[in-house]
């Protein structure tokens, strides 16, 4: 009820036809069901509703289970699982097959007779595969000859002869005429096609199939940091790039950095709302730089485009795409259907593959990349290992963005000439492009999340209610309310931002905020920093009562790790001083720091020739 709400209101469920194959007496019990079952859903107490009804509580379990339990990966049966007598699994027997001195009935005697002896499906299933497929050992098999071979079967191999099928008068003639005309017609029907990794049409409509995928981003990156009044250059680990590109026009819709190797689902919740939200121009702070006429993002109009509707988003098998957050707000919210494709075969996404081959021609100008193996001539000389590379973290970002957005306004030949952005903006204006509704922007918020959670007050401790999140106790005036304790509440939140809390009766009355503690509110902060951070306080590697700036010190202490200085730049953003930390152009003496913050120049193509020389 949690992961599919609409089911809440029975009003939704498919209708059924009590006219067609109900009798009067299933029909009555039908409407029976129904009523209990609306009852139940609007919160009435089940022992009631048994007692009410005339029936024990399990059998009340029982019918809730039928209609709205079962495997999780199947929807439930809903209004099919209310009608009685209704069969929901296959036939199975559970009795011991008759004999002259038991009779249990032959129903499902044929089906148990093939579990208990494997070899008689294997010996049966072969002389229909001969038949139908006209084999040389085949014979053309009648309802009696393959029942004689099947008696013939049973006697070899010293089948009881008081048992199923000998007690029988027929001797299972029925169920293997049924079994025969089963097979053949399966044998016989036409082969599905193989799976299709390329689409046979392309998509000629724009956002009719948007593709997203991520990439490594090898040219390693520097950040300056203002450290006891010296600015220390550091180096930088790798970070990922998000990218989602449509099939129909080839354009760039969006993109995101992930300060990270390995991006996590709030990074791609990061790129579902770049997508859906306006685009503006960096201010371009590195020479050389600068976007073409007409460059950008379809969004960068601020019109229609962020509400076009998504068709197929293809996606590769990738943990983070799978979650249970980015699937419900590609389904739910933008209306897509998610194609996750084949394993290890990247051929169905070969527009974003592209993508990011001319991306890569654009960035791996520089000895700074890792190369493609360890006598590649690209990859960094070892004589530049200790020291920071030329091009600052903000200037690999300008640069990303730049080229994406010329790329967006380059012509292209397979459209014609036009560039993606032209081929966007006409086929905005000339043709039924199908839309989100405007109230769509407004309510759009990938990152926001519910979560139900109870109300807990301990006996013995005098404090108010509170609830546990992510490790700490979270207070609200709304709280203290005796009905509430040891009661299930419904909170939502930020993923960016989890200082606050919103809170829910679970029918929907409002609770107003709740605030974690106050150790806790220093600093912006996001579910997945704390997470880390209360793994790093277990390991006693920070300390409980500043936790928010505990972390910062760890990261400043190995600072000069680049997996971890990009998590301090991470970790700024996020706590919103940038202020206290930019990059910096040039990179100081090994032998003698620098002493001041004025004075330093700003970035040219002549500080790679004079890097040797400083």
């Amino acid at each position: 009820m949690q992961q599919e709400p609409q089911w809440q209101d029975i009003e939704n469920w498919p209708t059924v036809d009590i006219f067609v194959g109900m009798t009067q007496k299933k029909r009555k019990l039908f409407n029976r069901n129904w009523s209990l079952l609306s009852r139940a859903l609007q919160g009435e107490p089940l022992h009631q509703l048994a007692c009410e009804y005339g029936l024990s509580s399990s059998r009340v379990t029982q019918i809730l289970q039928r209609a709205l339990g079962g495997d999780e990966d199947t929807p439930p049966l809903l209004s099919r699982g209310l009608i009685p007598g209704n069969r929901l699994q296959p036939m199975k027997r559970f009795t011991p097959l008759s004999t002259h001195q038991k009779k249990h009935g032959a129903r499902g005697s044929f089906s148990h007779l093939l579990e208990a002896l494997p070899n008689l499906k294997v010996y049966l299933d072969k002389l229909i595969k001969g038949y139908v497929r006209r084999l040389r050992r085949g014979q053309n098999l009648t309802p009696r000859v393959f029942h004689q071979a099947f008696i013939r079967y049973l006697k070899n191999q010293k089948w009881p002869q008081d048992t199923y099928p000998f007690t029988e008068a027929s001797l299972g003639y029925q169920s293997l005429r049924r079994y025969l005309n089963k097979q053949v017609i399966m044998l016989t029907l036409p082969k599905t096609s193989a799976r299709v990794i390329l689409p046979t049409q392309s998509s000629m409509r724009i956002g009719q199939e948007i593709q997203i995928d991520e990439h490594l981003v090898h040219v390693h990156g520097q950040v300056g940091i203002i450290f006891n009044d010296v600015i220390e250059p550091l180096r930088l680990s790798r970070i990922s790039l998000l990218l989602a590109r449509d099939v129909g026009s080839n354009c760039h819709l969006g993109f995101t950095l992930a300060l990270t190797g390995s991006p996590n689902q709030d990074d791609i919740l990061s790129l579902l709302e770049k997508i859906h939200s306006p685009w503006k121009p960096r201010e371009l702070k590195t020479p050389g730089l600068s976007y073409l006429p007409n460059a950008g993002f379809p969004t960068g109009d601020d019109g229609a485009s962020s509400r076009v509707t998504l068709g197929i988003v293809r996606l590769d098998n990738a943990l983070i795409h799978k979650a249970n957050t980015v699937r419900s707000l590609l389904l739910q919210y933008c209306g897509a259907t998610i194609n996750f494709g084949l394993v290890r075969t990247p051929k169905a996404r070969n527009i974003i593959e592209q993508a990011f081959k001319q991306l890569n021609e654009g960035l791996h100008r520089f000895p700074s990349t890792s190369g493609s193996h360890s006598q590649d001539s690209k990859a960094e000389p070892r004589k530049h290992k200790a020291k920071a590379p030329i091009i600052p973290l903000s200037t690999l970002e300008e640069v990303i963005d730049v080229l994406l957005a010329n790329e967006n306004a380059s012509s292209q030949g397979n459209l014609g000439g036009s560039s993606a952005l032209e081929v966007w903006k006409y086929q905005l204006s000339n043709m039924m492009i199908p839309l989100r509704p405007k109230l769509f922007g407004n309510t759009f918020k990938p990152f926001h999340t519910r979560q139900v959670v109870t109300v807990r007050k301990p006996k013995r401790e005098c404090r108010s209610p509170f609830i546990n999140f992510q490790g700490a106790r979270y207070n609200g005036n709304n709280l203290n309310n005796v009905d509430l304790i040891n009661k299930e509440i419904l909170i939502e939140y930020d993923r960016r931002d989890i200082r606050t809390l919103v809170a829910y009766t679970l029918d929907g009355q409002p609770l107003g905020l709740l605030v974690a503690p106050k150790a806790w509110q220093r600093f912006r902060h996001g579910l997945k920093t704390r997470k880390i951070i209360n793994k790093l306080i277990k390991g006693e590697r920070i300390k409980r009562e500043d936790p928010l700036g505990g972390y910062f010190d760890y990261l400043l202490e190995h600072r000069y790790i680049p997996a971890e200085a990009l998590k301090m730049i991470k970790l700024t953003r996020e706590y919103e001083f940038n202020n206290q930390m930019y990059p910096i152009e040039k990179e100081p003496r090994k032998t003698k720091a620098f002493s001041s913050l004025d004075g330093i120049p700003e970035w040219s193509a002549e500080m790679v020739k004079n890097r040797n020389t400083l």
